[in-house]
């Protein structure tokens, strides 16, 4: 697996509004060491990735912010997408059920229904069931 350099991004904003942002190839925790200077020293020169700084107000205080990005090779994206999907996939289905619990719910409750079709009860009790028949009209 190749390893490239880190970088990471230095923003320095105020009250929410960026003033400059720009990429360096530092750990963040080595930047998270350095003093504030330190870090205006590193960053004075770099490209600030196609916005010129704005001045910032003097009677606010200023922030820095530093933030990584890590890549993860071509040959993961196939495993990341998966695993994304998944995610994806298990909060739906989370909300999808809670949505249908409440539903049937609210319905019992209005039309003092005392007794609901097996099926839904049943679905209720366990809904990952749900997930198996989904898994296999996906196939």
């Amino acid at each position: 697996m190749k390893t490239t350099n880190p970088s990471s991004r230095i923003t320095i904003s105020q009250k929410g509004n960026q003033i400059l942002s720009c990429k360096v190839y530092k750990e963040p925790n080595y930047i998270l060491s350095m003093s504030n200077e330190e870090i205006l020293e590193l960053i004075s020169g770099l490209d600030y990735i196609g916005n010129l700084p704005t001045v910032p107000d003097l009677g606010e205080p200023i922030e820095i912010q530093v933030s990584t990005t890590r890549r993860i090779p071509l040959e993961q994206n196939k495993e990341v997408q998966t695993k994304i999907k998944e995610i994806i996939y298990n909060n739906l289905y989370d909300t999808l059920i809670d949505e249908l619990k409440g539903t049937i719910s609210r319905f019992q409750a209005q039309y003092n229904i005392q007794e609901i079709n097996p099926y839904l009860q049943g679905i209720l009790q366990n809904p990952e069931d749900l997930v198996s028949l989904s898994q296999h009209h996906k196939r």
